[in-house]
Order: C-alpha cells, then sequence, then structure tokens
C-alpha cells in the first residue's frame, strides 16, 4: 500500500505561475517537486528560471499570461508531458505589485496590473479547468493581505487583491459539483523580489504628493513593511495546505492573521493604523501650514 501510495504522488503534476528567480513561486516550484510532484514552473523569461530548470521532475515553460495563444501552448505542453494526464495542481502565484497615489496612477500601468493579476489569473483558470476537473484538483490562488484594507498608496493594486479573493470563493462555489477544491491564500509578509531599488520610485510632475515623495518611496522599497516570513518556509506551509485538502481563504505569512483581525474594527480605529508613516499627517500639516 505505501508503495502504490507513493506511486499516486510521484504521478502528481502542478503548474506554478510567477516561477521566475527571486519571487514566491520560484520557492513553490521547490516545495512541490521536493513532495514528488512534477512541476511546470511559467515564466515570461525562461533565462529568469535557470536554476529550477536543473531541478529533476521540473519543466520551464515560457508563458505570458497576456496572450490566449501562449497560454494554449502551455496547455498542449503540460498535456503532452503527462501523457493526457493533466495537471492535478494549478498554483496561480503570479503578481505584480503596484505603488502609487490613486490619483497619480498611469491608466496603462493600472490596466497592466490588471492583465497579470486578474486577467492573467483568469484566463489560466479558463484554459486548465477541463484537466483539472477530470483529476478532480484543486485551483490555488496567490492572493494579498493588502486586498483586507485600504493603505495608502497600494490602492489599485489592493484592489486588484480584493477581487481575486472574490473571484477564488465564487469560483470555490461554482467548481464544487465537480469535485474540485478552490483555495485562496491570503498571503502576509513574505520575502520575495517584489520591491523597487532605491531611487526607483518617482511621482508624475507636478504631483499633489511631492512634499511626501520619500515616504511613498520607502513604501514602495519595502521599508514600511514589518518583518518577512522566509519564502522557503511560507512556500512549505502552503503545499501541506495543499496536501491537506483545505479550501477557502487561507491566511499565510507573516502578520496575515492579524490583519485579518484588524479589518474587522471600525474605521475610526483602522484608519489612524493605516496612515501610520504613511505622510498623510505630514501633508496634512504642510498643507494646513500654507494656508
Amino acid at each position: 500500500m505505501i508503495i502504490i501510495a507513493q506511486r499516486a504522488m510521484a504521478e502528481k503534476s502542478v503548474l506554478v505561475t510567477g516561477a521566475s528567480s527571486g519571487q514566491i513561486g520560484a520557492a513553490l516550484v521547490v516545495a512541490f517537486q521536493q513532495k514528488g510532484f512534477t512541476v511546470f514552473a511559467a515564466v515570461p523569461d525562461p533565462d529568469k528560471a535557470i536554476d529550477l530548470s536543473k531541478l529533476p521532475k521540473v519543466h520551464i515553460l515560457k508563458v505570458d499570461l497576456t496572450s490566449e495563444a501562449s497560454i494554449a501552448e502551455a496547455v498542449e505542453s503540460v498535456q503532452s508531458h503527462t501523457s493526457g494526464r493533466g495537471l492535478d495542481v494549478l498554483m496561480n502565484s503570479a503578481r505584480v505589485e503596484f505603488v502609487m497615489p490613486l490619483v497619480d496612477t498611469s491608466i496603462i500601468e493600472g490596466k497592466r496590473l490588471f492583465d497579470i493579476n486578474i486577467w492573467g489569473t483568469l484566463a489560466m483558470i479558463k484554459a486548465f479547468t477541463p484537466q483539472i476537473i477530470q483529476n478532480k484538483g484543486t485551483v490555488v490562488n496567490l492572493s494579498s493581505i493588502g486586498g483586507l484594507v485600504n493603505t495608502p498608496w497600494l490602492g489599485l493594486y489592493a484592489a486588484s487583491e480584493s477581487a481575486l479573493n472574490t473571484i477564488g470563493e465564487t469560483l470555490r462555489l461554482e467548481l464544487a459539483p465537480f469535485h474540485v477544491k478552490v483555495l485562496t491564500l491570503v498571503t502576509g509578509c513574505v520575502q520575495a523580489d517584489i520591491y523597487k531599488k532605491p531611487g526607483e520610485f518617482q511621482l508624475p510632475p507636478k504631483s499633489i504628493y511631492s512634499h511626501i515623495v520619500s515616504v511613498i518611496a520607502d513604501s514602495a522599497e519595502g521599508k514600511l513593511d514589518p518583518e518577512m516570513m522566509p519564502t522557503e518556509i511560507y512556500a512549505s506551509k502552503v503545499v501541506a495546505d495543499i496536501l491537506k485538502g483545505r479550501t477557502g481563504l487561507v491566511y499565510r505569512g507573516n502578520i496575515a492573521t492579524t490583519i485579518r483581525i484588524l479589518s474587522c474594527l471600525p474605521s475610526i480605529l483602522l484608519d489612524g493604523m493605516l496612515c501610520a508613516k504613511r505622510g498623510l499627517d505630514e501633508l496634512a500639516k504642510y498643507i494646513n501650514g500654507s494656508n
């Protein structure tokens, strides 16, 4: 019986998006591989996943999440490599983080964020649902605690994560009759290469927030975030959740549970916490002093 169980596990497959080096997806690829999965690491540039390509049973797929043709090629590749069996787990971990005051947001950049975080995720789900249904598998979406609260400068990113939470929970109900599990990872602070480097962040010319640009830049560079959970620990916990068959909203990463609790507070209490160290009090004093 043990031999049979091990063989069944060895046949399981997962596709992980956002698997470029330094991203959470890369750590998830390693964690799945260590559990015996055949892993398909989906990246826009294979040169950024060279280390993963050296691991046994890891296949690198070049996938553009904004291209239906590219996603269709990925579906065919998975079908071919698994001898027609298809995926057991679809792990949507590709995400774009975006820091900018809402009134300064470039609509083009904002649409790109939603193209990856929302439409790219939904496109992958649509494309791989037949395989997932066939195997009574699992769809996993990596979301963020940003979608639970109204943190200044993260408005558009938070909107995409909030939408992803809703999509995941609705999908969980819609796919339940097909014995498919849907798990949404509401992720807290985890080490990942997602921040701007010093000097990279800029506000548009004549921004009304130019007086506090250094504070907003600190946010973009991750300087205002609390301690990060090591990516490997996060990935290990996530894979364990999936293997246990968990569904619905699951909170992982540093301060994830704390933010979940705080999000239930009335705005009169929560607003002050969210605005702390974000420069808004400083800006208000500057504006009032100028009048």
